[in-house]
């Protein structure tokens, strides 16, 4: 894996993911990952992306299945599937995502719709409609996802204009509000706001003004946040 850096174990131990740079350019850069099983020694490639794309780096921390990116690896890492074309966010039951469907796009902005779905029973619902953008210096995508434990709650950060916006959305659809207070701004691109394991709390480190950061904590309801 010439190039590659490490990503990380899987939850049950037994696998690694890496990441090799394939090309940098002066925009944009792309990637392609791989899972390797240290005991067996067999590789295998789990998609190659943009820095531009909508999809999701990283573990899920699913239980029965192998999910890396957008794709589901068998446990042998004999073969590998993807999920869907744009992947946000994988729940923990290995079953439940977050993915997005183009609506619009006009200059470096973009419409896109967010849903959920559940590959098991076939439930697929809205939990969104956002306009993104522009692109963040034209190398990232402008939308992250997270789904809560339980499954059943995604928080959304994403640019709107030039100001991050965050959203707690039901994954059935029913319900959904704007997190982050006016005159605030979240800290880190990346870090994305973080569930409890027991999926009642939502926290986040925001940044007001030059010199003010403070831990803001929601107590997620039936309704929101």
């Amino acid at each position: 894996l010439d190039g590659a850096g490490l990503a990380g174990w899987s939850s049950d131990g037994r696998v690694l993911a890496a990441s090799r740079t394939d090309w940098m350019g002066a925009s944009a850069f792309g990637w392609t990952d791989f899972l390797v099983d240290p005991l067996t020694l067999r590789v295998q490639e789990v998609g190659s992306y943009y820095s531009r794309d909508a999809n999701r780096r990283g573990w899920a921390a699913a239980d029965e299945a192998y999910i890396y990116g957008a794709f589901r690896a068998e446990k042998d890492l004999g073969a590998a599937s993807r999920i869907a074309p744009s992947l946000l966010a994988a729940g923990q039951d290995g079953h439940t995502f977050v993915g997005i469907d183009t609506v619009e796009v006009s200059g470096m902005e973009e419409q896109v719709r967010v849903f959920c779905w559940n590959d098991q029973r076939g439930e697929r619902a809205k939990i969104a409609d956002l306009r993104i953008g522009p692109l963040y210096g034209a190398v990232m995508p402008g939308l992250w996802a997270q789904l809560s434990p339980d499954s059943r709650w995604a928080v959304l950060t994403y640019f709107q204009g030039e100001e991050f916006s965050v959203r707690l959305a039901r994954c059935d659809g029913t319900a959904q509000a704007e997190v982050l207070p006016d005159g605030a701004m979240q800290v880190g691109i990346f870090d994305y706001y973080q569930f409890s394991n027991d999926s009642r709390w939502l926290a986040g480190v925001l940044q007001q003004g030059e010199s003010s950061w403070f831990l803001r904590v929601h107590a997620i309801t039936e309704t929101g946040a």
